[in-house]
């Protein structure tokens, strides 16, 4: 059986076994995955909502926009440099 792309197989069979590992709750990882693609395609919600199922973007937005403002903070800090930063300009030939 497979839930939302997961094999349901092989978490039975993780869970079945005697580990050292934590146990790790299956929202946790949707979460993670949902977390990572929003960083990783550089925040495009539209698709991370489809990928992840949610009926809404709003729902993404509302959920993982905290996960943006550190890409909004590095896109503020490039605009500021690149619009007062100012090269040395050559010396203009008359």
């Amino acid at each position: 059986m497979n839930i939302y792309g997961v094999n349901t197989w092989a978490i039975s069979t993780y869970e079945g076994k005697a580990n050292d590992l934590p146990k790790v709750v299956f929202h946790s990882l949707r979460h993670s995955s949902i977390t990572y693609k929003l960083k990783l395609n550089g925040g495009d919600i539209k698709s991370v909502q489809g990928d992840s199922g949610h009926a809404q973007v709003k729902m993404v937005a509302d959920v993982y926009s905290h996960i943006l403002d550190d890409d909004r903070v590095i896109n503020a800090r490039r605009f500021e440099d690149a619009f007062y930063h100012t090269k040395e300009e050559a010396p203009v030939e008359h």
